[in-house]
């Protein structure tokens, strides 16, 4: 939906994701107009979600990304 959302044709969609027939890709659309409120709902849920965990993962493991950001090469470096 966030492709259709920004956007994006149907059939560029369904090429994106060869897994999806266009009908599909169609079928998603008309299910999320005729749903909108409660779809944006859902993954206004699974964003907060995600960053949350992400967060928790990061607050968890600050040892690991201090180290992963300490040998990322500087711009300078390449």
């Amino acid at each position: 939906m966030y492709a259709f959302l920004q956007g994006s044709s149907p059939e560029s969609i369904a090429q994106s994701f060869p897994v999806l027939s266009l009908e599909e890709v169609y079928g998603a659309m008309a299910y999320y107009l005729a749903n909108q409120t409660e779809v944006d709902k859902y993954l206004q849920i699974q964003e907060s979600d995600s960053a949350e965990s992400s967060q928790q993962n990061s607050d968890a493991n600050r040892s690991l990304h201090k180290k992963l950001e300490a040998a990322k090469p500087s711009p300078a470096r390449k």
